[in-house]
C-alpha cells in the first residue's frame, strides 16, 4: 500500500528521507530554511552550526559562504555552479577550464561543449538544430540542404525532418512541386516543375 509522504517531503522511505528544496529535516519533519537570498537548499551542518540550518546549495551563479549564512557570487562570468573559487559548470556555449568559463570554439558548431581529458581539447555535448554530432571528431556538422534535423550515416547524414518547402524522401529533402496546395507563395519554378525560389 502506498502512503502519502508528510508535508514537504520529496521521499519518505524508512531508510531514505529527503525534504523539498527550501526545507531541511529536523527529526521526522521538514522545517523551512531560513530566509537567505539566492539559497536553494539548506541543512544542519554540525561542523558549522549544530543547532541551526545553514545554506547548502545556492541558485545558479552563486555559492554558499563559508559560514553558510549567505550566498555569494561565483565571481566568474557565465558560471552556473562553483565551489571554492572555481567554476564547475558554465552556461551553454562555454565550458569550465581551470576554474573559469571559456567559449566553445566556433569551429565545433556547438550549443554546448566540455573539455575532454582524453582528447585534451573541448568537444561538443549538444548540437543546434540543423546539425548532427560526429563521434570521430566530436563536433557538430551541418545536415544536408533544407534539413532541420538529422543523424549521422555512412559518409553523410540521414535526414528525418525537412523544412516547409521540401518533403522527406529516403533521408533527403526534395523540393516540393510548384502546384502543390500551400505553395502559392512560390515565385519561380524549375523546368521540371519543382520550386526554384520562394517568397515568405
Amino acid at each position: 500500500i502506498c502512503k502519502k509522504c508528510p508535508d514537504h517531503f520529496e521521499r519518505c522511505e524508512e531508510d531514505l528521507k529527503v525534504c523539498e528544496p527550501g526545507f531541511y529535516q529536523k527529526e521526522n519533519k521538514c522545517e523551512s530554511c531560513p530566509v537567505i537570498s539566492n539559497c536553494y537548499s539548506c541543512r544542519i551542518d554540525k561542523e558549522i552550526n549544530p543547532d541551526s540550518p545553514v545554506c547548502h546549495s545556492c541558485n545558479e551563479g552563486f555559492k554558499p559562504s563559508k559560514d553558510g549564512n549567505s550566498c555569494v557570487s561565483c565571481g566568474v562570468s557565465h558560471c552556473i555552479s562553483c565551489s571554492f573559487d572555481k567554476c564547475d559548470s558554465c552556461e551553454d556555449g562555454y565550458y569550465a577550464n581551470n576554474g573559469i568559463c571559456t567559449s566553445c570554439p566556433i569551429s565545433l558548431n556547438c550549443l554546448s561543449c566540455y573539455f575532454d581529458l582524453y582528447m585534451k581539447q573541448p568537444v561538443c555535448s549538444r548540437c543546434p538544430e540543423g546539425y548532427y554530432y560526429t563521434t570521430d571528431k566530436k563536433n557538430c556538422e551541418p545536415c544536408s540542404d533544407h534539413c532541420m534535423n538529422c543523424y549521422p550515416a555512412v559518409n553523410d547524414s540521414f535526414c528525418y525532418e525537412c523544412d516547409s518547402f521540401t518533403e522527406l524522401n529516403n533521408g533527403k529533402c526534395e523540393l516540393k512541386s510548384c502546384d502543390v496546395k500551400g505553395m502559392e507563395h512560390c515565385s519561380k519554378c524549375q523546368t521540371d516543375g519543382t520550386i526554384k525560389e520562394c517568397i515568405l
